[in-house]
């Protein structure tokens, strides 16, 4: 995940132009960044949150994934209809985005931004598929908790 920051409001007094303008610069940086295979996050430490849609691309897989992560599954779509009705449904009502944006918010301190669990749980894997590998045994799935 990268995240694609920058002060959108800066230097535009809330002018709904500059703002617009400073967003799409934001946006075309983000879309450059998705096409090759990264998801962007738009906003300063996600305050704008995102919406995936699922399919076989890497960056679908990835987005798809990061989300349901973060506790945010319900922001994955299967289609491009879904994908359109859940934006117009977040765009259109105020009190249902400022809902969305605090669930946003509380995803910093869950396990995906856990960097010191990240690290030890993938050492404890490591480990495991070192154990597998000096015992003999084939490569499969493992899970560490």
């Amino acid at each position: 995940m990268i995240l694609v920051a920058g002060p959108y409001r800066s230097g535009t007094n809330d002018d709904p132009e500059l703002i617009a303008r400073n967003v799409r610069a934001m946006t075309d940086v983000a879309l450059r960044l998705f096409h090759d295979g990264h998801l962007p996050v738009l906003g300063e430490w996600l305050a704008l949150p995102l919406i995936g849609l699922a399919g076989d691309t890497f960056a679908a897989r990835v987005s798809a994934s990061i989300l349901a992560a973060a506790g945010l599954a319900d922001l994955v779509t299967t289609s491009l209809a879904d994908y359109h009705a859940l934006a117009l449904r977040y765009a259109s009502d105020r009190r249902l985005l400022a809902e969305l944006k605090m669930r946003v918010a509380a995803c910093r301190t869950s396990p995906l931004f856990d960097s010191r669990r990240f690290v030890r749980d993938l050492e404890e894997a490591y480990a495991v598929v070192v154990a597998r590998s000096r015992d003999g045994l084939v490569p499969d799935h493992i899970a560490v908790s």
